[in-house]
């Protein structure tokens, strides 16, 4: 028997191929659906306005959780992947090319995903579905109540930052909305205008608003509060702030290309402004040329206005309802350090910027390490309460109900049955990793960026330089002496920007590592 066995044992055929073949196309499968869930990934956050000087390490994190072998490059508007495969030699390169944006309701979304995957709570396909889900999602408002809020935005900003009045606000909204038109409407639709939308705008909205604050000699309308809030929201803050992060970061390629296309970007505007100012100083030769507004509000008004510009500014860039009140929270917050401390300092700006942008990132790490916990709490109050407190109340309430009389039991449907398991409440799922810190300090940064260009005046220097083409600079002539000349003007514009950026990605790189000493190992700091 014994040698029986032993030779159907050699005449058994080798295993077949067919099974390693079949073997080598599942694991390549999963390998090019981690690569296709990685590049929908890295789109999304492009797409959506994750830290720029961050994403780098966002994704070096997850390919590592998936045990992929790869190498990112990030540059403005572009990510070079390159995919190596160590075993076969070869290397896949991919290029991943999106426009960026801001979307603070999708980025909360997609940073969940990515954080569910990088703790292995969801797999690589349910990732790759639920992002096709974001991706598809319509914008949670349309174009003509974003113009609406472009209005509103522009009347908030005009008081805290501009030294606006009750009586500017009408023509600040009107203003606003026609700058929202310009953007959201015509630039999308035609692409010629859209090379030329910043300059347009500026025209545009210096034009009227020199009109309106010429009117009884500009004692009606304030002519600098109208021209600056108007534009507020087409300001280069966010870029010079992204391009000041990556070349503080050591991104130098990335950094160094953004901050010259936002320098070019701010000539642009200064230019409008100029050419807008100088329109009207040749139909009226009696224009404003006030670079200050007369009986400013008192600053206890301004608590009101901030929460507004907030709040338009939320909704523009898509949050979630949810996130809304801690999106306010923390931009008083910050514009409250920034203005008392701006007295305490006199004329640097610089320092008053930095503790703004300190006291913002403090609060937002703080929500980002500490907000799962508060979460996560509450959840476990609400199932408390749920699960055995409310039990208990029903119970005493049929007890109490039981004197009634009961219908008799030859109804079937009156016969007691046992409740269904389906019916009894489910705990919701916990939290898992840290908050989203960058979408709820990003409003809170666009408060700090008008309020700390109209300290210096920068933009207003382009009405100097208007009123020495027109010649009617009369007024101004000791401001331009102490100025310098026309070229000199417009570099001050571009050196307060500088200025303000770096104030606030230093405040912001200081607020990091004070919550997180240490850093992170797991996952990537989602923060600016």
């Amino acid at each position: 028997m014994a040698g029986k066995w032993a030779e159907n044992a050699k005449q058994q055929p080798p295993p077949p191929k067919k099974r390693d073949k079949t073997r080598i196309t599942i694991h390549i499968a999963g390998i090019i659906q981690r690569h296709r869930y990685l590049l929908k990934l890295c789109r999304a956050l492009m797409m959506y306005g994750a830290p720029t000087h961050r994403l780098e390490e966002y994704m070096t994190m997850s390919s590592r959780v998936l045990e992929i072998e790869a190498q990112f490059l990030y540059l403005p508007g572009c990510m070079i992947i390159s995919f190596d495969d160590s075993t076969t030699h070869t290397t896949e390169v991919k290029l991943v090319r999106v426009p960026q944006g801001i979307d603070l309701g999708r980025l909360r979304d997609v940073h969940n995903i990515y954080k569910e995957v990088v703790h292995d709570k969801i797999g690589v396909e349910e990732a790759t579905q639920r992002l096709d889900e974001v991706n598809e999602r319509k914008p949670k408002f349309n174009v003509w109540v974003r113009v609406f809020l472009y209005g509103v935005a522009s009347a908030c900003v005009a008081p805290f930052a501009f030294q606006g009045r009750f009586i500017d606000l009408p023509i600040a909204f009107f203003l606003g909305a026609v700058v929202g038109i310009l953007q959201l409407v015509l630039a999308p639709s035609n692409e010629l205008y859209a090379h030329v939308f910043e300059v347009s705008a500026a025209v545009i909205t210096s034009f009227f608003a020199r009109a309106f604050g010429s009117i009884r000699g500009g004692e009606l309308f304030c002519f600098s509060a109208l021209a600056q809030s108007s534009i507020a929201l087409i300001l280069p803050g966010y870029m010079v702030l992204c391009s000041s992060l990556e070349l503080q970061s050591h991104n130098i390629v990335a950094g160094s290309v953004r901050m010259v296309h936002a320098l070019i970007y701010t000539l642009f505007l200064g230019y409008g402004i100029t050419i807008g100012a100088s329109l009207y100083g040749m139909i009226d030769s009696n224009a404003s040329s006030r670079s200050t507004c007369d009986r400013p509000l008192e600053r206890g008004w301004y608590f009101l206005f901030v929460p507004g510009f907030t709040m338009c500014l939320c909704l523009i860039n898509q949050a979630k309802w949810k996130q809304s009140p801690v999106m306010v929270g923390m931009a008083v917050a910050g514009w409250s350090v920034n203005s008392y401390s701006a007295d305490y300092f006199g004329g640097n700006g610089q320092i008053s910027n930095m503790m703004g942008a300190l006291a913002v990132g403090i609060l937002a790490n703080l929500y980002s390490r500490m907000g799962r916990h508060v979460e996560n709490g509450w959840l476990d109050l609400v199932d408390w309460w749920k699960l055995r407190m409310r039990p208990r109340y029903t119970k005493k309430n049929l007890e109490s109900d039981s004197s009634w009389s009961l219908p008799t039991l030859t109804d079937p449907e009156s016969r007691p049955g046992s409740p269904e398991k389906g019916q009894e409440p489910e705990k919701k799922p916990r939290k898992v990793g840290y908050s989203l810190a960058a979408a709820a300090m990003l409003p809170a940064i666009f408060v700090q960026v008008p309020s700390g260009l109209a300290a210096g005046g920068s933009l207003l220097a382009s009405i100097t330089m208007a009123d020495e083409i027109t010649k009617n600079g009369t007024k101004v002539a000791t401001d331009m002496n102490t100025m310098g000349n026309l070229e000199g003007t417009a570099f001050n514009v571009l050196f307060k920007v500088i200025q303000v950026a770096i104030g606030i990605s230093v405040g912001l790189f200081m607020s990091a590592l004070i919550v997180y000493p240490l850093g992170k190992r797991r996952s990537g700091l989602f923060s600016f």
